[in-house]
């Protein structure tokens, strides 16, 4: 029930993203609600998926990430099929490089609008928004990023653009499998 409120949360803000420790060594890092710059740890079976927003544009499309998923988890549990340990879904939105007045503003503003419960599951990047734009192999600011990471952080799942419930079947998937499989 937490995950869905975190996917709900998300889907009303329309912010997303995660951290985590990429194949190649690289670590990227985010700061949390509270201000303390965290990594964020993969699942060790599941790794996790990401909902990547890079700009304010980006928005209207993370945000119907965030609520596709979390309709697909309230389906599955009406249905008795929910995953008793589902992919964990944890969001944040890269700025890149803002005044600190205004990262402090910001990150006021976002915890005041997320629940308690699902604050833990928002991340704000400010720095190294470079490495965020590598992971996600990004075209285009304007669109969401929806990676699923495997449990030692390889991207084996990849969709750009709008919600495609072919591409949250394999998102969401039980396992990413050894190789990259994009969703489209």
């Amino acid at each position: 029930m937490n995950a869905i409120r975190r996917s709900i949360a998300a889907a009303a803000l329309g912010l997303a993203a995660a951290v985590v420790a990429g194949a190649d060594g690289r670590e990227l890092r985010a700061i949390d609600l509270d201000g303390d710059e965290e990594t964020i740890p993969l699942h060790p079976e599941h790794g996790a998926l990401l909902i990547v927003g890079f700009s304010r544009e980006s928005s209207s499309q993370t945000m119907a990430w965030g609520q596709r998923i979390a309709e697909h988890r309230r389906e599955q549990a009406e249905a008795g099929t929910e995953d008793a340990d589902p992919v964990p879904v944890v969001n944040v939105l890269v700025f890149g490089d803002i005044s600190r007045m205004m990262r402090g503003f910001l990150r006021r503003m976002m915890k005041g609008a997320i629940p308690k419960e699902a604050e833990d599951s928002f991340y704000l990047v400010y720095k190294g928004a470079e490495a965020w734009r590598d992971l996600a192999a990004v075209e285009d600011e304007d669109a969401a990023y929806v990676l699923r990471l495997d449990a030692g952080g390889n991207v084996c799942a990849r969709h750009v653009g709008p919600v495609a419930d072919r591409s949250l079947a394999v998102l969401l998937g039980d396992s990413c499998g050894a190789q990259s499989a994009p969703a489209t």
